[in-house]
């Protein structure tokens, strides 16, 4: 009898499981069954099938259902910033008297605080906030002017819209957000308060309990300021550029997801692949001048083929041909469209409408986001003109590895490329979506 008891539970037991399977159950859990064991707890794991991150093309990638690829980010972590061996301890004393003010902070006694807004509003005094690079290469600089005027360091964006769609403050970091109360409260000068040499307004501001504000970075030479304003065994300002951004920004949630879902298209793996940038709109347009790109290109060609390669360019057409040259000699070149304009911060439709145009959504500049962090997670990476590649640059904990093509000449890399060997251009490369025949139309 007993035998007969156990036969049949194990019998239910194989048919709970089959039903499971079929009916696509992730996870069932059995209670305990007399007749076998009073402490048991019978569980069944279906097997998830995992996509790998280097995919073996975009294609595949597009055919599994969408939850597999799990573009969700992971929550981000905590900042120890005092255990860093890189930040100064005037940065790390700045920070922590910082997140007291923040949280001490409230609609009763903001006045008490005196503040350091960059901003980047919707009036015409404001129209000259620049790119990205230009509004925010210059953060370490900026956050050591608010330290030593004692004053608390804010963003605020309303062109195109804020910057917390696209960066925000990492847990237990430098909070820039400036609460929407606050916003209200806070006078935002007509007129910005800093000068071109910003080190003057120290001094003419450091008594005022006026709100300072700057609209662009406002200081020349933000690099040589920074050190050499440093003290006597301070990381200089390139080697802890990455630690100080680090402390005060993160991508956000919904472009962290953009970026973890365009590295597994274009399988990128951080650090294992090299990147080139190619500004061809910086004060002229040469992105139709073929001679120009391809000696760019060949910059980050000389890297190697046996990693990928990612092209960034400033303009569609000078993607197309550069994407065109390198698959010459490189098999797995990727670039972040081959069909759309790269967008800008200060060219869009939302800079547009400031003139009568047609605003794009905060979802439009997601790219431009996603596209310098893909710059700065590349194991070697060649820079050219501007200041948005040299910017990503600066987050790349090691850049032993590159060169800025446009300081070495044009004909820097081409003599190191001749020699290099042509692939079969019959063969199909893997990213059907940038396809050497969609290069060019």
């Amino acid at each position: 009898m007993m035998l007969l008891q156990k036969l049949r539970a194990w019998h239910l037991l194989l048919i709970c499981i089959f039903l499971a399977s079929q009916l696509g159950i992730s996870y069932i859990r059995l209670p305990c069954l007399r007749c076998i064991n009073n402490s048991t707890t019978f569980t069944f794991a279906k097997q998830q099938q995992t996509l790998p991150d280097n995919t073996s093309s975009s294609k595949s990638l597009k055919s599994q259902p969408s939850e597999q690829l799990e573009t969700a980010p992971p929550t981000a972590a905590a900042i120890d910033y005092n255990s860093s061996k890189l930040l100064p301890q005037w940065l790390k004393d700045y920070v922590a008297w910082h997140q007291r003010q923040r949280s001490q902070l409230n609609e009763s006694n903001w006045n008490e605080t005196r503040y350091f807004v960059q901003r980047c509003l919707r009036i015409k005094n404001d129209d000259q906030c620049g790119g990205t690079s230009d509004r925010l290469r210059s953060l370490p600089l900026k956050v050591k002017l608010a330290a030593k005027l004692n004053r608390l360091f804010l963003i605020h964006w309303q062109r195109p819209t804020k910057l917390e769609e696209f960066l925000v403050p990492p847990p237990n970091g430098l909070d820039w957000t400036v609460p929407d109360w606050l916003v209200t409260n806070l006078n935002f000068a007509p007129e910005p308060t800093l000068e071109s040499d910003a080190w003057a307004s120290i001094v003419r501001e450091s008594a005022s309990n006026a709100t300072l504000v700057d609209v662009r970075h406002g200081f020349g030479a933000h690099d040589k300021r920074y050190n050499d304003d440093r003290r006597a065994g301070e990381t200089d300002y390139d080697t802890v550029y990455h630690e100080i951004w680090n402390l005060v920004f993160t991508p956000s949630a919904p472009v962290q997801a953009v970026l973890n879902e365009k590295m597994r298209e274009l399988r990128l793996v951080k650090y294992e692949y090299n990147a080139v940038h190619i500004r061809s709109k910086y004060l002229s347009d040469q992105s139709r001048e073929l001679n120009m790109v391809e000696k760019a290109t060949n910059c980050g060609l000389v890297f190697g083929t046996e990693a990928p390669l990612y092209v960034a360019t400033d303009s569609l057409e000078a993607t197309k041909l550069a994407v065109q040259h390198a698959r010459k000699y490189h098999n797995h070149v990727t670039t972040y469209s081959l069909t759309e304009e790269p967008m800008h911060i200060d060219r869009g439709k939302s800079f547009l409408s400031f003139f009568g145009g047609v605003n794009y959504e905060a979802k439009d500049y997601y790219s431009v986001f996603v596209d310098f962090y893909i710059l700065a997670y590349s194991k070697c990476l060649s820079t050219g003109r501007g200041g948005y590649s040299n910017w990503a640059n600066l987050l790349r904990p090691d850049r032993r590895c590159g060169h800025n093509y446009w300081k070495h000449g044009t004909d820097y890399c081409s003599d190191k490329v001749v020699n290099m060997t042509m692939i079969d251009q019959n063969v199909t490369t893997p990213f059907d979506n940038m396809t050497v025949a969609a290069a060019v139309r």
